[in-house]
């Protein structure tokens, strides 16, 4: 619902401020639409560059996917890019 996403309030927005309602029939709270998220992958075979999933909130809604890709080095620094900590 792109109207949960921090483009709402035309910032970020803490973790879990459209919980629950926003929340995925699994469970899983701010997936996309808040901030671009660090992965652990290549952003494609053999390249230095990292992938960045989840679009963030000044993003046009085509980017606002969990599966949209971005593509940067990780010497980067960013306040539209963070990391997600998960537990296996």
């Amino acid at each position: 619902m792109l109207t949960a996403c921090g483009g709402a309030e035309n910032k970020n927005t803490k973790v879990g401020r459209y919980s629950p309602a926003g929340d995925s029939p699994l469970g899983l709270v701010d997936m996309a639409g808040n901030v671009w998220e660090w992965t652990s992958l290549p952003y494609s075979s053999g390249s230095s560059h990292m992938a960045l999933k989840g679009g963030f909130w000044s993003n046009n809604e085509d980017s606002l996917c969990v599966t949209d890709l971005l593509d940067y080095t990780p010497t980067v620094r960013s306040n539209d890019f963070w990391i997600r900590c998960a537990e296996k």
